[in-house]
């Protein structure tokens, strides 16, 4: 009788442990990539074709030159301009033609966000505006200015006034 007694604890424990087990509440998976999930939601609450505050600050890796803050840091952001934009081209080329010691530069433009993250070859998370408007920095986006006119008369040079009106 002694042997029984063994195996009836063992399946005792064995029932309890599986009666304690079914009644616990199903585990929710945490994110595979926690700030992902993060850039991801905070890019989905952003507006959409709403102004936008960029900042223009190349860095040494392969990944766009332009940020975006979200998440209480950084995000790389890729421009495309896929619609007629005809301050684009200006900008870029403004923004080009400063030196790095003004970097970074703020910037003021209205799209619309993609909501897909992307990843560059250095592995940096980054995301696509597609740009409607540049809004600024003003001199950014100032047509080129036209030569002021001169009013020196075009054609042949003439001699020089002599000094003394008697002599001419």
């Amino acid at each position: 009788m002694t042997r029984l007694r063994p195996r009836r604890l063992v399946g005792v424990a064995l029932i309890a442990g599986l009666l304690g087990g079914c009644g616990t509440a199903p585990r929710v998976a945490a994110p595979a990539n926690p700030r992902r999930a993060r850039l991801e939601a905070a890019l989905a609450a952003l507006p959409t074709d709403a102004p936008i505050a960029l900042r223009y600050n190349p860095a040494p890796c392969d990944c766009p030159a332009f940020e975006l803050p979200i998440d209480g840091g950084w995000l790389r952001v890729e421009l495309v301009a896929s619609g007629n934009v005809p301050e684009f081209p200006r900008l870029l080329d403004w923004l080009g033609a400063q030196p790095p010691e003004r970097w970074p530069i703020g910037l003021s433009l209205r799209g619309a966000v993609e909501r897909e993250l992307l990843r560059t070859t250095s592995g940096t998370y980054a995301a696509r505006l597609d740009v409607t408007a540049v809004l600024g920095p003003p001199e950014a986006i100032a047509p080129a200015a036209a030569p002021e006119p001169t009013s020196e008369p075009t054609g042949a040079p003439t001699a020089p006034e002599s000094p003394d009106p008697t002599n001419p």
